[in-house]
């Protein structure tokens, strides 16, 4: 999957279903050769129109709560 925001780089992304509603995205482009892949985890909340809801429960260092966000579907 491809995805960008605004005019921002498009980035690609690997998808693993976890569940009908919860999807793990790795980052296939890596930065350099000793960094891990960038992993996000999404439970999707809902989906209306061409709108998709999810929440991102953070995967790396630190305490961060789950964050929502909406994205358009093109």
């Amino acid at each position: 999957m491809e995805c960008s925001r605004g005019y921002s780089n498009t980035d690609a992304w690997r998808i693993t279903w976890i569940t009908l509603d919860i999807f793990m995205m790795t980052k296939v482009i890596r930065p350099n050769e000793i960094s891990p892949p960038r992993n996000d985890l999404y439970k999707i909340m809902s989906i209306q129109n061409k709108t998709v809801t999810v929440v991102n429960y953070w995967t790396g260092w630190g305490n961060h709560k789950p964050d929502l966000q909406k994205f358009r579907i093109q």
